[in-house]
């Protein structure tokens, strides 16, 4: 599943390279429910520790809340250009997401997490 998921957010990038960000961000959308059974909508209407209570009590581990957080991060990047406000608010949970993964699991150390938290960091001060 991590894998196919990481492969749509490869496609949407592309597709956003490409000038397609429409359908880019359907692609991330439409892939919340396919690989995890979850409404795009709902993580627009949670706030973080919402969106991070509702991942744990549907049973999501660690790893996935981690390839989730790519997502919502990726959406955040897409939506950067175009609507501000909604790429801020994304950033905030992506940011939440991976700090629960970093705090949960502090023996499984990533520097791609902990680059992705900086650059997340970063893209919420621009904002």
């Amino acid at each position: 599943m991590i894998d196919e998921f990481a492969k749509v957010i490869g496609r949407a990038l592309q597709q956003n390279a490409d000038g397609r960000t429409e359908d880019a961000l359907r692609s991330i959308r439409d892939s919340y429910s396919t690989f995890f059974n979850e409404d795009a909508q709902m993580i627009r209407l949670l706030m973080p520790s919402q969106l991070i209570r509702k991942l744990l009590d549907d049973g999501f581990t660690v790893a996935q809340i981690e390839i989730f957080a790519e997502g919502v991060r990726t959406e955040a990047d897409l939506l950067l250009n175009t609507e501000p406000g909604e790429a801020k608010d994304r950033y905030v949970k992506a940011l939440a997401l991976y700090e629960f993964v970093e705090h949960s699991d502090p023996g499984n150390y990533s520097i791609v997490r902990r680059n992705a938290i900086e650059e997340i960091r970063f893209s919420i001060s621009a904002l």
